[in-house]
């Protein structure tokens, strides 16, 4: 993506090799990325998800032999793959799944291609991004700079960090991450495909609060 007229682009060429891990993404796929830490922006030109911080991810596996060739030529680590998952300023909820996971590039990337892959629609327009999904109003973004960063709020805890490969306690995850509220309201919010589908069994307690 190009920076306007005038600016200096913030973006560089970053590309992702794999070593037949599965992920689906072939041997060399470009990402155009931002240094921004704190933020998530939306590049139509990326084809997968990055992210810097491991404290995001609600689900996690360790990788393995994959790495990040920068434009400069120097390499950085893919140190795992992962979920994260975004809360837009409208309280809607969109997970990211393949997310690579990279401490060394400081920004957190999505994908525009993945998105619409995912089912996601993307209007820009008017200096804004519009996320929706069949129909629905998901969220939106601004462009600062050149590129669109999405409106998002803060999860009360942040600090939930699910690291292996199954997700047969994802209940609890979100659980924990939506404050410990009443599992029949996760119930809603599951059927209302604003969390995603997770088993909860009829009874649950928390057991934080025992």
């Amino acid at each position: 993506m190009k920076a306007p007229a005038g600016q200096t682009s913030k973006s560089a060429n970053v590309t992702i090799g794999n070593t037949g891990d599965g992920s689906g993404y072939g041997n060399l796929s470009t990402v155009f990325s931002v240094n921004q830490s704190t933020n998530w922006w939306v590049d139509t030109g990326a084809n997968v998800h990055v992210c810097d911080d491991i404290s995001l991810f609600s689900s996690y596996q360790v990788a393995r032999g994959s790495t990040v060739l920068m434009g400069n030529g120097s390499h950085a680590s893919v140190n795992g793959v992962g979920m994260v998952d975004l809360m837009f300023t409208s309280g809607k909820i969109v997970q990211l799944k393949n997310v690579q996971h990279v401490p060394s590039i400081d920004m957190n990337l999505v994908s525009g291609s993945r998105l619409t892959r995912d089912g996601f629609k993307l209007v820009f327009e008017s200096n804004k991004v519009v996320v929706s999904k069949h129909g629905y109003f998901i969220g939106k973004g601004y462009e600062c700079g050149g590129l669109f960063r999405f409106s998002l709020s803060d999860f009360c805890n942040k600090s939930v960090n699910h690291i292996c490969g199954s997700v047969d306690d994802e209940a609890n995850v979100w659980h924990s991450r939506l404050c410990h509220i009443n599992f029949g309201l996760m119930s809603r919010l599951s059927s209302m495909c604003l969390i995603p589908k997770c088993t909860i069994v009829k009874g649950s307690k928390c057991h934080s609060y025992v």
